[in-house]
């Protein structure tokens, strides 16, 4: 389904968190890849399931957050996900831990979890710290926010993926304007999120991203 279709329905209205414009997402996503010739093992985007992660949310509809960690496993960067009381580090026991493989967020225990944090902390993360300045381990996200997002996705489209697509914020654009919604969060690593549809003549659109989740630390 090409994307003008999409944003004739509507898709533009529905938000994760926050959208962001297509200029601002492509001078971070710039940034990045800079990164990327520097650091090894910098993976640029993850594609997610979209109904195994809906089938997630059911299953721990009891918890309070969505927390993505930065994790490392194959001397690359992947993504964690804990559903979890806690917005903040680190990682609980009573957590439900997820690590993504193939497109699918699969169970894990908290001392495979926890090594794969540590991996990424003292191998990209550290190599990300020395090049920024500053450090991200994991983005917290209300569980009701992406669970809202999901179920109205869900309602109205055929969503298929969604897709994280990682950048580096920036606080002023390339004519040096100030960034207002992103003052506080320069160089800082972040990703932000796109649905993938496709309809019955298997053509994909992708929606605009969104992002803003809470930076920890």
């Amino acid at each position: 389904m090409e994307l003008e279709k999409l944003q004739d329905k509507g898709i533009e209205n529905f938000i994760f968190k926050k959208k962001i414009k297509q200029e601002e997402e492509k001078l971070f996503i710039m940034r990045y890849q800079v990164l990327t010739k520097s650091i090894n093992g910098l993976t640029e985007s993850f594609i997610v399931n979209f109904q195994r992660l809906k089938e997630l949310l059911l299953e721990n509809g009891s918890k309070s957050y969505c927390n993505f960690y930065y994790i490392q496993n194959d001397n690359m960067l992947n993504l964690g996900l804990s559903f979890s009381d806690n917005d903040e580090e680190p990682i609980q026991e009573s957590d439900a831990l997820y690590i993504l493989q193939n497109e699918l967020f699969i169970r894990t225990d908290y001392a495979n979890f926890n090594k794969l944090i540590n991996t990424f902390k003292n191998d990209i993360g550290k190599n990300i710290k020395a090049k920024t300045k500053l450090e991200t381990n994991m983005i917290s996200y209300d569980f009701e926010n992406v669970d809202y997002y999901l179920k109205t996705l869900d309602f109205h489209f055929p969503v298929n993926f969604l897709k994280f697509n990682m950048f580096q914020y920036r606080s002023t654009n390339l004519n040096d304007e100030i960034l207002i919604n992103f003052e506080g969060k320069n160089n800082k690593i972040s990703f932000c999120v796109h649905a993938i549809f496709s309809n019955t003549d298997k053509l994909f659109g992708e929606s605009n991203g969104y992002d803003l989740g809470n930076l920890r630390p």
